[in-house]
């Protein structure tokens, strides 16, 4: 597993870094197109199919631990019904989807991304477990639950959880099996089918935000997986306020530190059509001396660099300019980050959107 998650994060930053760019290029011509305008909905597939890989990493991040979590307070609703075209079409015609989602399911405090890869995985496994048809039933709900509805899980204390249930009409599961199905790569299917990584990725991500899972299955019944996300109450009085319309234009000047040029290329370009003066460093070095130069109002770093990585250049900055704002932006930092740096800086994963990076940006700078 240790050398699984080493080779998942050297792909994972490579592969990244590579999306990052496509994505930057294709909002870049987005920008000056309407819905009319020639290839608009080719550059749009563009987008979708670089967030379907961008899934596939975080995939592998997860299922070897190795991803970092971005957790955020979220309605379940919201989530589920935001995929629900998504879903129709991973699981086909043969299934149909069934929502019965409580609206007023309580919040929770967990990784968006994390939540989604989850949902996907299971949604395949269904669809797989009803070669000929079914019902894939999605339901949200709250509970309460005391020391003897957590057996089992001593990890867990008493009190109120949402419960999110994925059930099929499929095959079912002997009890030999369920044993190990969360064991990576372990698979049923044929050769060829089945990575046996898609069960070992909803488990890794349900522990990382804190949640577990229950499975209730039998042979020609169907299988049944119950998660359990603990209630939060972390932001929901803020929550409309945080969501409020965030102006992304500015005058500020950003000095954006990556090793990758091509990276470095793709995002000054999208800055710059909101109004930013951007400036551009190789290496932490390299970032030291012009900032040094000329002090810029933020800095952009990424995590992993050579000689000098993003958390040792960031530390430099600390020391000599305590109050100049910082960001982190990667695609994989397992071990690079401490709990300073998460604390004290904000962290945006590669692949983004130029919006999201350009949220981060504005929020950080309207707090100076």
């Amino acid at each position: 597993m240790e050398a699984i998650g080493e080779l998942s994060g050297s792909v994972a930053h490579d592969f990244n870094n590579l999306l990052t760019i496509i994505i930057a290029s294709a909002e870049s011509v987005l920008y000056d197109m309407t819905p009319s305008s020639p290839y608009y909905e080719e550059i749009c597939e563009i987008l979708t199919t670089t967030e379907r890989g961008a899934a596939l990493t975080r995939q592998l991040l997860t299922f070897s631990r190795r991803q970092q979590t971005q957790p955020t307070t979220l309605f379940p609703y919201e989530a589920l019904e935001s995929m629900t075209s998504m879903l129709q079409r991973l699981i086909g015609p043969e299934v149909v989807v069934n929502f019965d989602i409580d609206p007023q399911a309580w919040p929770i405090y967990v990784d968006r991304s994390q939540l989604e890869t989850v949902i996907m995985n299971l949604a395949a496994n269904a669809r797989d477990a009803m070669a000929s048809g079914g019902v894939f039933t999605i339901r949200c709900r709250n509970v309460t639950l005391d020391v003897a509805a957590l057996f089992g899980h001593p990890e867990q204390e008493p009190g109120d959880f949402v419960v999110l249930s994925f059930a099929d009409e499929g095959c079912g599961m002997p009890p030999e099996v369920v044993e190990r199905i969360f064991e990576p790569f372990f698979t049923t299917k044929e050769k060829g089918k089945g990575t046996g990584l898609g069960l070992a990725t909803v488990f890794g991500a349900v522990k990382q935000n804190h949640g577990f899972i229950d499975v209730d299955t039998r042979v020609d019944w169907g299988t049944r997986f119950d998660l359990y996300f603990r209630r939060t109450h972390v932001g929901v009085d803020d929550r409309v306020e945080e969501e409020a319309h965030i102006p992304f234009a500015g005058r500020e000047t950003i000095l954006l530190v990556d090793d990758e040029e091509m990276v470095r290329n793709a995002i000054t370009k999208s800055f710059r059509h909101y109004g930013y003066t951007i400036r551009e460093a190789a290496s932490g070095a390299e970032a030291l001396n012009a900032i040094e130069e000329q002090r810029p109002d933020l800095v952009i770093t990424d995590v992993v660099m050579p000689v000098m990585n993003g958390a040792e250049f960031a530390h430099a900055v600390e020391q000599r300019w305590p109050n100049l704002p910082l960001i982190f932006i990667s695609g994989y930092s397992d071990r690079v980050l401490s709990q300073h740096d998460e604390e004290v800086h904000r962290f945006v994963r590669k692949p983004f959107k130029a919006l999201d990076l350009l949220r981060v940006v504005r929020e950080v700078l309207d707090k100076r």
